[in-house]
């Protein structure tokens, strides 16, 4: 922490870069009225410089309540003081603004004993290419399982036996299969590392349970045509946010775009010369050119043009609170969804998911009915096989004789 920095200068700093990065003046003078408060304190204190410590006493004086991090859950009222303490946190720690939001539960690190295999690990995952949200969960279940065996007083990998692991996914028991499974295949992966890195003597990789999840045991649910006719019709494309998730759901329904491409939609994919949208999906790592439809393309250009918040980031679809960057990972729209549903009058059943991921399976068993052959269907949901493809539509028999596949048809170039 860079302690000799006066607390003046660095809320200084802040409100400029507040103000560069065109937050609401209602937000920069919620942020000069905590700092505010906070350098009074500091002064009837006699403090002279500003600490992690100062920031949680100042918390605790204000709100009288126990504060032994910045992280957790609170009022809207604490959480408002709290991000303005968090963020000149970040700025003594870094010399730098850091705007980006408030974790709610701190951030799990590697213990130091096993830091050297880790660092390594991240490096094959990386070679491999793995999806930033596959390596985010993978490395958060490795991190817990790292800490949990400094708990039991392990300090090596080498001392690492299969009934640790076990006694570690005991915490997992209460879960799904097919949560459980994907716990399983992390620590797979990692054990099968340490192992040929020559960090442990024995392949503990081998003694994990194999649990088989049928990939197709389940049908997603797929939207009624009414249905997501009724929910176009219920945005309000007269605000920026309505124009935002229209064009995003129409993507999705026109086109059957994975949420997480759409989300990296950036202004170089489009073709408009063309008329073409190409993207590397983010999932498969494969190139896809779609058409760039005359309703799909009037929709983005009305939320270019009246709906976009001035940003220098080049995704076509941003966060419409500062700082107005592309959006997260995790971000899946699943509120906002489910706002226009209610809107729409659209019954919303607990059994089933009608999330953005849904819309897909309607496109495909939009196209099976209208005797789309399965390869096209799949090339264009971007899927590898078409095995996977199936697990999005409700095939019929009538409609999957119906589907009559011509290989000159499907493959031919001039097509």
């Amino acid at each position: 922490m860079i302690k000799e920095m006066s607390v003046d200068y660095a809320i200084k700093e802040i409100l400029s870069e507040l103000e560069t990065r065109l937050y609401a003046e209602s937000t920069i003078d919620c942020y000069q009225i905590h700092y505010g408060q906070l350098t009074r304190y500091m002064k009837d204190k006699n403090i002279l410089c500003f600490t992690d410590k100062v920031g949680l006493d100042f918390l605790e004086f204000k709100f009288n309540l126990n504060f032994d991090n910045y992280y957790g859950v609170y009022s809207k009222k604490v959480n408002a003081t709290l991000r303005c303490i968090y963020v000149l946190k970040q700025y003594y720690k870094y010399g730098e603004v850091h705007l980006e939001v408030r974790p709610i539960e701190k951030i799990t690190q590697c213990p130091k004993e096993f830091i050297e295999e880790y660092n390594k690990f991240i490096l094959l995952l990386k070679e491999r290419d793995y999806a930033n949200n596959t390596v985010k969960n993978l490395l958060s279940v490795i991190k817990r399982l790292l800490n949990f065996l400094t708990t039991i007083k392990i300090k090596s990998s080498n001392d690492i036996k299969y009934k640790y692991v076990s006694s570690f996914l005991t915490r997992y028991e209460n879960h799904s299969p097919k949560s459980f499974s994907r716990i399983i295949f992390y620590l797979r992966v990692y054990l099968k590392f340490i192992f040929e890195a020559n960090y442990i003597k024995k392949d503990l990789s081998q003694n994990l349970p194999k649990i088989r999840i049928i990939r197709n045991s389940f049908i997603p649910p797929v939207w009624k045509t009414k249905d997501v006719k009724k929910l176009m019709s219920s945005i309000d494309r007269e605000n920026p946010e309505g124009k935002r998730i229209y064009a995003i759901l129409l993507i999705v329904v026109r086109l059957g775009l994975r949420l997480s491409d759409v989300k990296g939609l950036k202004f170089n994919d489009l073709d408009w010369e063309h008329k073409k949208i190409s993207i590397v999906m983010k999932k498969t790592k494969r190139l896809l050119e779609l058409p760039l439809l005359d309703d799909i393309g009037w929709a983005i250009i009305d939320y270019l043009k009246n709906g976009r918040p001035y940003t220098k980031s080049k995704n076509i679809f941003v966060r419409h609170k500062a700082t107005y960057t592309a959006f997260s990972h995790s971000h899946n729209f699943g509120r906002t969804i489910h706002k226009y549903m209610k809107l729409a009058g659209i019954k919303i059943s607990s059994k089933n998911s009608y999330g953005l991921h849904s819309l897909r399976g309607t496109l495909s068993q939009t196209l099976l009915n209208e005797e789309t052959p399965l390869p096209i269907i799949s090339e264009i949901l971007g899927h590898q096989n078409i095995k996977t493809t199936s697990i999005y539509i409700k095939i019929d028999m009538k409609g999957l004789r119906r589907c009559i596949v011509d290989p000159d048809e499907v493959f031919n170039d001039e097509n």
